[in-house]
């Protein structure tokens, strides 16, 4: 039998529409029927929403299969929910949309004539239907959970439901504001806490990549843990300047280099052979040389049509956080905004 995955067995990831998938590498329109994953994994059949986890696992040594396997007794019970009550964020990150940030839904209406998600905000109440009783691990992400009405919902209904000393509660956090005193009892009190903050560089490069950061509250988030995680998204825009932000990092923190690969001119394995020649001589952290190095489609004309329309809405100072790029693109040809070809790179 094919090494299985217990998340399909043993955990619940609510979109903030309030779809429902085993965790977050299963693509939302990808349906799930939990029987029937179970099945296929267990008749040897990697279920067609886990192939592309399962890709990742030879480019990735964070295997999310790997965690759920180690992280879950092995039965039938619902031991982990991740949740998200709503896409209501503080922030307008370059790599998101409006699935995840009601703000971004302005910018794709300018790109595409229309909003991802469908509505400006989405949200749900699906985690009242959760047999809690068996659930000894929550995470709570967004939006962001600091700003979420829908998790500030939650957290009020959860003090009949949830005996949270019992519980290891994982937030992730943008880590630019302070928590609810609801959701700060519940950090404190839970039987385990674990922060991941997304935080994309030193201070000028997340503000450009986070577009609305004004500051990131390191130990106001890690007072909260011992088991603080900066989960960074590497892409075009921080890559050579990632060692500079490894070197600034505590010690006692750990990084986790997400790939970004959507929008796909962000991808840095879809930049052109010379840029990515500059980019290895930055000392790249070994994930990010690795990613770097396989292969990709040049799509360097399509950034600088998404980088023109990023500057538009934000006037991006690339000059000050990123010179080598800067400098790469003044040496290719202007190109004006084409809104069409945006758009195309943002279905």
């Amino acid at each position: 039998m094919t090494d299985t995955c217990r998340a399909v067995y043993n955990n619940v990831h609510i979109h903030p529409t309030g779809t429902q998938t085993p965790c977050c590498a299963w693509p939302i329109d990808v349906p799930f029927d939990r029987a029937i994953a179970q099945r296929e994994w267990e008749s040897g059949t990697v279920p067609l929403g886990c192939t592309g986890c399962v890709a990742k696992e030879s480019a990735d040594s964070h295997s999310l299969r790997n965690k759920f396997n180690s992280k879950f007794a092995h039965n039938n019970a619902i031991q982990g929910v991740d949740l998200s009550a709503d896409n209501v964020c503080n922030l307008q990150c370059l790599m998101c949309s409006s699935e995840y940030s009601h703000k971004n839904a302005h910018r794709e209406q300018l790109f595409l004539g229309k909003k991802i998600a469908g509505a400006t905000v989405s949200s749900n109440t699906v985690w009242k239907e959760i047999d809690w009783s068996t659930v000894k691990h929550i995470k709570l992400f967004g939006g962001e959970p600091a700003y979420s009405p829908g998790i500030q919902a939650f957290l009020l209904w959860s003090k009949d439901y949830i005996d949270w000393s019992t519980v290891h509660v994982e937030i992730n956090t943008n880590g630019t504001l302070t928590a609810t005193p609801e959701l700060e009892a519940v950090l404190d009190s839970a039987a385990h806490t674990t922060v991941t903050m997304s935080v994309d560089g030193i201070e000028s490069v997340n503000q450009l990549i986070r577009q609305g950061t004004e500051r990131v509250l390191w130990d106001y988030w890690s007072s909260f843990t011992e088991d603080l995680i900066i989960n960074t998204a590497v892409n075009i825009y921080n890559a050579p300047t990632l060692k500079q932000f490894e070197n600034t990092v505590d010690t006692q923190w750990s990084i986790h280099w997400e790939m970004v690969s959507s929008p796909a001119p962000l991808d840095i394995r879809n930049m052109p052979a010379d840029l990515k020649q500059l980019y290895r001589s930055c000392d790249l952290p070994e994930p990010v040389a690795t990613w770097i190095d396989q292969p990709g489609e040049d799509l360097f004309d399509h950034f600088l049509t998404l980088h023109s329309a990023y500057n538009h809405l934000y006037n991006i100072d690339l000059q000050s956080t990123n010179p080598l790029l800067y400098r790469y693109i003044n040496e290719c040809n202007s190109k004006p905004v084409d809104w069409q070809t945006i758009g195309a790179e943002y279905t």
